[in-house]
């Protein structure tokens, strides 16, 4: 049989299988939204302006995350139901709370939503350095953020090469923060990739145990990590586009792009049954 992995062809059929059940597809999206995004709302009200705060805040993160993945299980079956021409319900999207799940998959993505959050944390401690520093120059030339954009808006230009120079001193600490945002944006992508087939792995063997998950996740990916990156990267687009639509674009790009990789896990599967043999 033809490889068709990373082809075309998986997005071609991911679309065809979502079209003939959008309605449903529709619903299962909003009962996904409304039981995570609360909470990850309820985070912005956690003061982080103490050591105290900013630990809870984590702690509550974290948390949320894995309810998140949770969730992401129920809707994962959503998608991998209809990469098997299977009948599925909206609520499905429960199924990691029903089916008792949850616990695997807790222990599965702790690991990686507890590395990630750490990266997260190290990114706000270099951007609050940043805003320290910023204001300090500013203070030292008698400005503040506000002043300096009245300077810039009004075209004053003598002023502005008066501030040159305190301003340039500050580009060592900005290339940091931009370093250290980029490298965020990595490790999150790379832990992303590294752990998708996880999930369908465990849908489809949920008596395996999480060291055989794990073994098994890493067997499928094994010479294909490029490939399932560039999926993961193909979709960039949709997600800009999430930003300028105010986000409504999920509702069609999230379970899409979870159909295409639903896909991409069965003819991961295929291919190392085929290699085993």
């Amino acid at each position: 049989m033809k490889n068709i992995l990373f082809s075309p062809v998986l997005k071609r059929n991911a679309k065809s299988q979502m079209f003939s059940n959008l309605g449903t597809v529709f619903g299962a999206f909003l009962m996904f939204v409304l039981c995570t995004i609360p909470f990850r709302l309820a985070l912005d009200y956690i003061p982080t302006n103490s050591i105290l705060g900013i630990v809870i805040d984590t702690l509550a993160s974290i948390v949320v995350e894995l309810w998140t993945v949770v969730m992401v299980l129920g809707f994962s079956l959503i998608a991998l139901k209809m990469a098997c021409h299977q009948e599925f319900g909206v609520m499905d999207v429960f199924y990691g709370v029903r089916s008792g799940l949850w616990s695997k998959v807790v222990a599965l993505f702790t690991p990686a939503v507890v590395i990630f959050r750490l990266m997260f944390l190290l990114l706000r401690y270099f951007s609050t350095q940043y805003i320290i520093e910023t204001d300090a120059v500013l203070n030292s030339v008698g400005l503040d953020m506000e002043s300096l954009l009245n300077v810039y808006m009004q075209g004053d230009v003598d002023k502005l090469n008066e501030l040159m120079g305190p301003i340039i001193g500050l580009l060592p600490a900005e290339m940091k923060l931009i370093g250290v945002g980029i490298l965020v944006v990595i490790v999150g992508v790379v832990l992303r990739v590294i752990m998708f087939p996880s999930i369908f792995i465990l849908l489809d063997y949920p008596e395996k145990s999480v060291k055989d998950i794990f073994r098994l996740n890493f067997k499928l990916l094994k010479g294909r990590f490029g490939k399932i990156l560039y999926i993961f990267l193909s979709y960039i687009p949709w997600y800009l586009l999430s930003f300028v639509t105010c986000y409504l674009s999920l509702a069609y790009s999230y379970p899409y792009m979870q159909t295409t990789l639903a896909n991409a896990y069965l003819e991961l599967a295929r291919l190392t049954e085929e290699e085993s043999k």
